[in-house]
């Protein structure tokens, strides 16, 4: 079965990181109109409808969950109820770990699912090959993938580092 939609569990602290993670799932070849993000204008929440009924019917059987893990994640309400949620209701979820937070610090019912660090090469290639195979969509030309990772990691570590400095 192939996927049709990714949904983006994550903490609206966390805004920035996502804004960077759905643009590096554009340049995979992900329209913007397969991403669900509720922190974004245009990828989340339509007006006047009613958040919590909006999350659970963007869960189903064809959609990806990306999971943003932080401190920040674990601290919303929100975000530890989407994440049981998707265990139920999704085929698919991977957890994305986002330093300095690690895979020891993974809890919940998604605590022995395979994951990925955002900011590792090899990590994100094989992000890139889950998402190309689940959607059936080709595979960027490898140079140009290599210089869009490179900027994408580029640009995480300034809110890694960032984050660590307000800590």
């Amino acid at each position: 079965m192939s996927m049709k939609k990714i949904f983006i569990s994550h903490s609206s602290e966390d805004r920035k990181i996502v804004t960077e993670l759905v643009n590096l799932l554009e340049n995979m070849g992900i329209k913007s109109n397969q991403i669900f993000c509720s922190s974004l204008d245009g990828y989340g929440i339509p007006l006047g409808d009613n958040f919590l009924e909006k999350i659970k019917s963007e869960l189903n059987d064809d959609v990806m969950v990306l999971f943003v893990l932080t401190e920040n994640f674990y601290k919303s309400p929100v975000c530890m109820c989407e994440m049981g949620a998707a265990w139920v209701q999704s085929k698919h979820h991977i957890p994305i770990v986002v330093p300095p937070f690690d895979f020891s610090n993974i809890r919940g019912v998604i605590q022995l699912t395979q994951g990925i660090k955002i900011n590792e090469k090899g990590h994100l290639n094989t992000l890139l090959t889950d998402i190309c195979n689940k959607f059936q969509i080709p595979q960027p030309e490898i140079n140009i993938w290599e210089r869009k990772r490179k900027k994408f990691i580029e640009d995480i570590a300034k809110y890694i580092y960032q984050e660590s400095m307000d800590v």
